[in-house]
């Protein structure tokens, strides 16, 4: 593809196979790895399944803005917390942390589409695009739906949003 791919890997075993295909590999969290990065350097910053991980995901946000080209945009890949099958589980009293997955055990923050978009926004960006991944067969039951929008509960958006197993965001400075 004629492209330079960096990459920020924690786990010092896999920065070294890393560095083997990629032309740079920085081995620390994060975090601290932004501040190493060139401002004003990148085209495409992607943060695949990592946010949910961070601590400060906001102020990480809020920071890599300086290394994207003035043309550049970021695009994420983040869990959605309200998908039915985490739901389904909260209201039967489970909260397990499994070994992957929207509750996978390495999680340190939770995310809605709308604490997504808020926390790009905050964080100085516009939100081009967003997709969601489904999974086929998990959908929260329309009658159940119902019952919670007469009690007064403002579900307008989860029959849809409740199918979405993780939100694919482009977003732009």
């Amino acid at each position: 593809l004629n492209a330079e791919v960096w990459g920020i890997e924690n786990v010092r075993s896999i920065a070294r196979a890393a560095k083997k295909v990629l032309d740079k590999v920085l081995s620390a969290d994060v975090e601290i790895a932004v501040e190493k990065l060139p401002d004003s350097y990148f085209d495409t910053i992607i943060f695949a399944d990592v946010l949910e991980h961070l601590v400060d995901p906001y102020t990480v946000l809020n920071n890599i803005k300086s290394k994207l080209k003035p043309t550049g945009e970021l695009i994420a890949s983040i869990p959605n917390i309200r998908h039915w099958s985490v739901i389904k589980e909260l209201l039967e009293g489970k909260w397990d942390y499994q070994n992957a997955g929207i509750l996978d055990r390495t999680h340190l923050r939770f995310f809605t589409k709308k604490s997504i978009m808020e926390m790009f926004q905050n964080s100085g960006f516009t939100v081009r695009a967003v997709q969601a991944t489904t999974i086929q067969g998990s959908a929260i039951p329309e009658k159940l739906v119902k019952y919670m929008n007469e009690a007064g509960i403002n579900v307008s958006t989860l029959l849809e949003e409740s199918k979405h197993y993780q939100y694919l965001v482009k977003a732009v400075p």
